[in-house]
Formats: structure tokens, sequence, C-alpha cells
């Protein structure tokens, strides 16, 4: 392997081995060393929102596009950091792109659709959202968040319905487990 590869094989390494700090550190070496290199930045990105430093993950997703990354999952991870930091505009503007750079990629249109819902845009969230399942009916994320977003219309039918597939499709849905209890009780 090349230098920088090795580096960034010894960054996953560490982050499987929970030393998150170090893999980031790697991972920003890996950049300074190859700036387009994609997926150091989305990796250093997760590890940071995983670390609950969703500012620090917007601003190594925003050197990616200074340098000319410009692929949509940089896109989509920039723009989950700005919905964690609470920027929900900024990360409308992002998820846009996203959605222009690839616009059959359901998971980009769903995470806009959550942006958008957070901007109170509940109808064109939910035509997101129905695109977003036309494009993987089986995505157990899109149809807890279409529950959700049937929970803020105060639609709680349709919000079960939605929750009962996400957990027809993905047993271990977390939320879509907790959003059918709420509307359930």
């Amino acid at each position: 392997l090349l230098p920088v590869h090795r580096r960034f094989a010894d960054a996953l390494e560490r982050a499987e081995r929970g030393e998150s700090a170090a893999a980031v550190a790697d991972l920003k070496a890996v950049v300074a060393a190859r700036p387009t290199f994609a997926a150091a930045y989305m990796t250093a990105a997760s590890l940071l929102i995983a670390a609950g430093q969703p500012q620090d993950a917007v601003a190594l997703l925003e050197t990616a596009h200074d340098e000319g990354v410009t692929a949509s999952e940089v896109d989509q991870r920039l723009g989950a950091a700005l919905l964690a930091g609470g920027d929900p505009a900024g990360a409308s503007r992002v998820l846009q792109r996203a959605v222009t750079i690839s616009p059959e990629d359901p998971e980009a249109i769903n995470l806009l659709a959550v942006a958008t819902l957070a901007l109170g845009r509940a109808p064109e969230a939910r035509r997101l959202l129905r695109r977003a399942l036309e494009l993987a009916p089986t995505a157990a994320g899109v149809w807890t968040n279409l529950g959700f977003l049937e929970i803020r219309a105060g639609r709680r039918a349709d919000a079960a319905a939605a929750f009962r597939r996400a957990t027809e499709l993905d047993q271990g849905a977390v939320d879509a487990w907790r959003g059918l209890g709420a509307v359930s009780v």
C-alpha cells in the first residue's frame, strides 16, 4: 500500500478499537497529504459526529468542498452534521446539492426531507419522503421518518402504519419502535 493508504487503514483500525481521537488525527493527516480523498473526510466526520462534535465535522467537510471534493456522500455527511449541530437551513442547502448530484439517491432525499421538516415545511417533506420510498420501498429509516412526520401532522393512524412498516422491515429499528409506542398510547 501507498503510505497514505496505510495511514488510512491504520485510522480505520484505531476507530474499530474505539480510539476515535487518534483515528481522526490520522484521517486529518491523510487528507492533508491527499486533499481529494473523500473517504477519509467522510470517515473522520462520522467519528466526530458520533463523538458529539458536529461542528468539527462541518468544518472538516467544508474543507473537503474547498478542495474540490463534490461527492454526494460528502454532502450527505455534511448535511447530517449540520442537522446534528442544529442548523437545518444549512443542512437543507447542502442536501439539496447532494440531491442535485444524485437525484435517485433515496438516502440523500430522506435526509433532505428531515431538514425540510425541521424547517417547518411538512408538505414538501412528505413529498420528499414519498419519493425516497418510491426509490427504496424497504428503507426502514425512511418509513420511520414518515411516521414522525405523520405524528406532527396529527395523523396518528398513518404514523402507526408507517412505524409498523419500519419495524417489519427492520426489527432493530429502535426509533420506529419508540414512535409506534408513542402513537399506541
